[in-house]
């Protein structure tokens, strides 16, 4: 993951590069160019028709990325907006404060793997029944307080620069979902685990040395958990036998892991092209592309709507309008 000179994470959105239209000598001269071959512009100067000066794509330059991380070496101070921010959020959308009042130490510890503990022979097969596989998944979680400083980094570093998630509703479901282990009723869903293993995936690839300080971790740990957590989060999408249905926390979930493994140290890779693809038939899928029509607006008025809902559905899909998916 990029960083800045002082070894914070700095998350960027990747644009594809796009060919130039314009010929070659209209574009050095920054003349207007009608785009044909020779264009009118050249005809009129007599320029012959230069190779390669055409709109193909050999002639593009790459885009910049665009770091939507506000700079390391900035005299504003973030971290008080952000906490006013969550404050807000926290006093109109209340939650839960403590998920283990009643759990041991012990009981935690032994239920879950911690973020030291991480390697390749931990991560379940994904040839189980559902409530195994649920279940092993649940093993691959980290202990309650390891989740939650977690979650806060997540939520202090890579939520500003992605905006997608609701993080009252986030941190709702991790609180719900460690209530259900620890309490033993009820199972978890699916697209939940997929929320919260996105969310430590992005965590953990966006470390800070206080973070690993706080978790007892080394760099070597937080990079195996990042690939364990990534693993396990596409392993639950790839799943034919037991595909996740489309739903806000899924397509969430899923749009954020993509831009996770984006920021990866592999530029644009295979896996992140193809949650790409999966995040945009989902929001398809859910006509999201349809969210703000004048009939879909007066459809969930009469029908009523989950309010929280409709604006994470929508920071999703201007999320991928905005980095061209």
């Amino acid at each position: 993951m990029k960083r800045n000179n002082a070894g914070d994470p700095v998350m960027v959105i990747h644009r594809p590069a796009r060919p130039a239209l314009s010929c070659r000598p209209c574009r050095e001269k920054k003349r207007r160019c009608d785009r044909n071959k020779p264009c009118s512009s050249c005809s009129q100067r007599d320029i012959p028709l230069q190779p390669g000066a055409g709109p193909t794509p050999a002639d593009s330059t790459p885009s910049s990325s665009l770091s939507m991380a506000p700079s390391g070496h900035s005299a504003f101070d973030y971290s008080d907006v952000l906490g006013r921010i969550r404050r807000l959020e926290e006093a109109v959308f209340p939650t839960p404060s403590n998920v283990h009042e009643g759990g041991s130490a012990s009981h935690t510890m032994s239920t879950f793997t911690s973020l030291n503990s991480h390697n390749a022979d931990t991560v379940p097969s994904s040839f189980l029944s559902r409530s195994d596989r649920i279940a092993q998944l649940v093993a691959q979680l980290p202990p309650v307080d390891q989740a939650m400083k977690l979650f806060d980094h997540f939520a202090s570093t890579l939520q500003p620069s992605l905006c997608i998630l609701h993080i009252p509703s986030a941190r709702d479901t991790l609180d719900s979902t460690y209530r259900v282990i620890l309490g033993g009723e009820g199972e978890n869903k699916i697209e939940d685990l997929l929320l919260l293993f996105s969310i430590f995936a992005g965590a953990t690839l966006s470390w800070t040395t206080k973070l690993l300080q706080d978790l007892n971790a080394t760099k070597g740990n937080a990079k195996s958990a990042f690939e364990t957590y990534t693993h396990l989060a596409t392993m639950i999408l790839d799943d034919t036998s037991q595909p996740v249905p489309p739903s806000t926390t899924a397509l969430a979930a899923t749009a954020t892991l993509a831009h996770v493994v984006i920021n990866s140290d592999e530029p644009f890779p295979a896996k992140a092209l193809a949650l790409r693809l999966r995040c945009h038939l989902m929001a398809k899928s859910m006509l999201l592309h349809r969210l703000d029509t004048p009939s879909s607006s007066r459809e969930r008025i009469l029908q009523g709507a989950n309010s929280i809902e409709i604006e994470v559905q929508r920071r999703v899909w201007w999320s991928m309008v905005a980095s061209d998916w």
